[in-house]
């Protein structure tokens, strides 16, 4: 492997996997570009993107009640970067910045250089995991459901 980290996550039956990709993409956002493979990745990106922004909601709250100054200038920082994040359905050539790419499990064929969180949402045979965990850079993380 190329020294990234594979971790395996289920689904639990009161949980869906847009909300289970936007709070473990909350405590990854500032790590570069993520790529979500997914079979059906336009309505993976509307339910994704309404639990993003339930989340940055919770943020927003969650500033708004703090009476600690440094924490509110966090929050202020944490929530600019979230509004920032961009969602996008195929791999765009040129946005090596930061955001999350929803692909379709045929149609990745190599990922961005600053890739640092790969989620694995649908069924891939092996030779393709094993290429796709091989093109992901030192200390990334490889998320699979299954």
């Amino acid at each position: 492997m190329a020294g990234c980290y594979v971790e395996r996550r289920t689904i639990s039956t009161n949980s869906s996997i847009s909300w289970d990709i936007a709070h473990h993409l909350y405590t990854r956002q500032l790590r570069g570009v993520a790529v979500v493979i997914s079979d059906k990745a336009d309505g993976l990106l509307a339910a994704l993107t309404k639990q993003w922004y339930k989340i940055l909601r919770q943020t927003e709250r969650q500033r708004a009640s703090t009476l600690n100054a440094s924490r509110i200038m966090e929050l202020t920082y944490e929530i600019a970067s979230m509004q920032r994040l961009r969602f996008n359905v195929g791999l765009l050539d040129g946005l090596e910045d930061g955001g999350v790419f929803l692909v379709a499990s045929d149609q990745v064929k190599n990922l961005p250089v600053s890739c640092h969180t790969l989620y694995i949402t649908c069924e891939l045979d092996e030779p393709a995991k094993t290429s796709l965990i091989q093109m992901m850079p030192p200390g990334s993380l490889v998320v699979t459901y299954v």
